[in-house]
């Protein structure tokens, strides 16, 4: 059998979502005629799904696309980074609609859709505007005035009073992509030509930045890569007074710090002037370093930044039997010695002293899940996974599917909660007043059933 092309392979992928999309439209047609709380969410929605849903479908098929097109996921009157769906039929009829970000929805229906996927879905739906700057002054102005990082000072903490990024000129292919909300900046990434490092986003609980997702989808949409370095991009070089170097010089963000002296950023030690790994807007000369393991000598760029703070230059051979490349302090990632404590969860790997930074919570078996793979019982304390919950409606509260039964209208409850019927062995909550009977032979029954015990019965009536 011929080996259909990539081409072809597009062009069969795009039918089927559209074949997919297709049957979902012809399904709330038949829903807006035959159920009238169907129609009002309909119409309450402009007639259209939110647009996530149509990114989702030319990624995977629904798990349960009826499902899916009974709950008519539209935008939330919060804005359109939040989905609102009707649960079912009753929450319907009642007029009761239920509000989810849009990346915990589309995991929900779309689950063979890789995680990465779903984020850069939902980024592109975040509140918030972007844009390109391309001056010196509008880059350090954003450098002072949003995201947190070592370099986000004040020009008058520098020499001679000068923001160390002057060194990234616009006429070198310098520019910055900014996220603005409420005309505040809240994520900030250095481009040049058609790539970026590296992206900040505000933090009002940390006193650093993490990544802004959000910027990259955006970024990544007009046409940007990210890469692990800015290696064979020019700086400008600008004279001062106060540095020892005797001029500015940013901390480089990437594998990449050393500096040539034709201001040339490389990962090559051999062809290096300076290394551009201060924060103070200084350098420091470049002659030879020392692999902090083993002592020998990193030749030839041989060797990474490792730590936190990469601060500890490592060579290769250290790096690849010793560390692992993690995610950590406020999301950053950087290679962390092995027997500093390291946690994997679903394939990637997390610096155990800050986990929640990460969004990784440790469940009660010891085991550890993201947070949006993890649900906390609030009755035991006690994070579980979300697969081994259920939501009681009665109480409100999530608690373990084990540790549960299910009432006759379908919904759960704690069995702390319940009792069951002898006669029907169905479930019904305690505090349901007037629909518990004891029978003289000492059976507990549901009221619906007293006809059916005598004082002489002894034993449960066959159907």
């Amino acid at each position: 059998m011929r080996k259909m092309t990539q081409r072809e392979l597009d062009q069969w992928a795009a039918h089927r979502s559209q074949r997919m999309l297709d049957a979902m439209g012809h399904l709330s047609r038949v829903l807006y005629r035959t159920r009238p709380w169907h129609q009002r969410e309909q119409r309450n929605a402009g007639y259209d799904m939110h647009p996530a849903i149509v990114h989702a479908v030319y990624e995977a098929d629904p798990h349960n696309w009826h499902q899916l097109v009974l709950e008519w996921p539209h935008t939330s009157d919060e804005g359109n980074h939040k989905i609102a769906y009707t649960r079912d039929e009753a929450y319907g009829l009642r007029n009761d609609q239920v509000k989810a970000t849009v990346s915990k929805y589309l995991t929900r229906h779309f689950p063979s859709i890789p995680s990465h996927v779903i984020r850069d879905i939902a980024a592109k739906y975040a509140p918030g505007q972007c844009k390109f700057v391309h001056t010196t002054s509008e880059m350090v102005h954003a450098i002072e005035n949003g995201p947190s990082s070592c370099m986000s000072k004040d020009r008058d903490r520098f020499a001679d009073d000068r923001h160390p990024y002057e060194a990234y000129a616009p006429e070198l292919g310098w520019h910055m992509a900014l996220y603005s909300e409420g005309g505040r900046i809240t994520g900030r990434a250095l481009c040049n030509e058609t790539y970026f490092v590296r992206s900040y986003r505000a933090d009002t609980g940390s006193t650093y930045s993490c990544t802004d997702d959000r910027l990259e989808a955006w970024l990544r949409a007009q046409g940007y890569s990210k890469t692990s370095s800015w290696s064979g991009y020019q700086l400008k070089q600008i004279s001062v007074r106060g540095n020892n170097c005797g001029f500015l010089a940013p901390y480089l963000d990437g594998e990449s710090k050393y500096v040539t002296d034709g201001f040339y950023i490389t990962d090559d030690d051999s062809d290096a002037e300076w290394t551009f790994s201060q924060t103070d807007g200084d350098a420091e000369m470049v002659s030879g370093e020392t692999c902090a393991d083993c002592d020998d000598r990193v030749r030839d760029g041989d060797g990474h930044w490792t730590g936190m703070h990469e601060e500890t230059y490592v060579c290769d051979r250290c790096v690849n039997n010793h560390y692992t490349y993690v995610y950590g302090r406020n999301c950053n990632r950087y290679y962390l010695h092995d027997n500093e404590g390291i946690v994997n969860v679903g394939g990637e790997n997390y610096d155990a002293d800050y986990l929640s930074d990460n969004s990784i919570v440790e469940l009660a078996d010891g085991d550890h899940a993201h947070e949006d793979d993890a649900t906390y019982v609030d009755r035991l304390s006690e994070y579980h996974l979300s697969d081994d919950c259920v939501h009681c409606e009665h109480s409100g509260e999530y608690e373990l599917a084990r540790d549960c039964e299910a009432l006759t209208d379908g919904e759960w409850a704690h069995m702390d909660d319940v009792w069951r019927c002898e006669h029907s062995n169905e479930y019904y909550l305690n505090d349901e007043e007037g629909i518990r009977y004891e029978t003289e032979c000492g059976k507990t029954v549901h009221i619906d059933y007293a006809d059916r015990y005598t004082p002489e019965q002894t034993e449960l009536p066959l159907e």
